[in-house]
């Protein structure tokens, strides 16, 4: 029997090894994008299809369609309480180009999101205001840029 340290320091060899393998097929992908679910306190699971696959938590999922050949075709993010999915051209790209570090950072990134000691409730209320704050800082940035190039002719 292993207790809870050998367990994990088998855990992390076994990652080790995983980070190593590399991905050419769809088994593969679909180990390797387990394995870092995984470690970012994530859930992973199959889909319907076979080829689609879902990383999950309590506040959001992502969709992945991933082809025969271990290729993702397609990724959607659906947040808790928002209506309709979001593409995610950055992640589709990450995930093509085997840049598995990249994908790892912006599942942190939305883990680190809902980061809070709250409730579901008060959560979604958070993400709302952080995406309207996104959206003003975006319309407040074009701005400024729009009023530079003026001044310079």
């Amino acid at each position: 029997m292993l207790d809870h340290n050998d367990k994990q320091h088998l855990q992390k060899s076994l990652d080790i090894l995983q980070q190593n393998i590399k991905v050419n097929s769809l088994q593969s992908m679909v180990e390797r994008l387990e394995m870092i679910s995984r470690q970012q306190g994530l859930r992973f699971h199959p889909g319907g299809t076979g080829n689609e696959w879902f990383i999950s938590s309590d506040m959001f999922f992502l969709e992945l369609l991933i082809d025969s050949e271990g290729i993702v075709q397609e990724v959607k993010i659906q947040h808790d309480g928002k209506t309709g999915q979001q593409n995610c051209p950055e992640i589709i790209t990450a995930l093509q180009n085997h840049e598995f570090a990249d994908f790892s950072a912006h599942l942190a990134g939305l883990v680190s999101t809902y980061a809070l000691n709250a409730d579901k409730n008060i959560k979604s209320k958070v993400f709302i205001a952080l995406q309207a704050l996104e959206a003003d800082l975006a319309r407040s940035e074009e701005r400024r840029v729009g009023k530079e190039c003026r001044s310079r002719w």
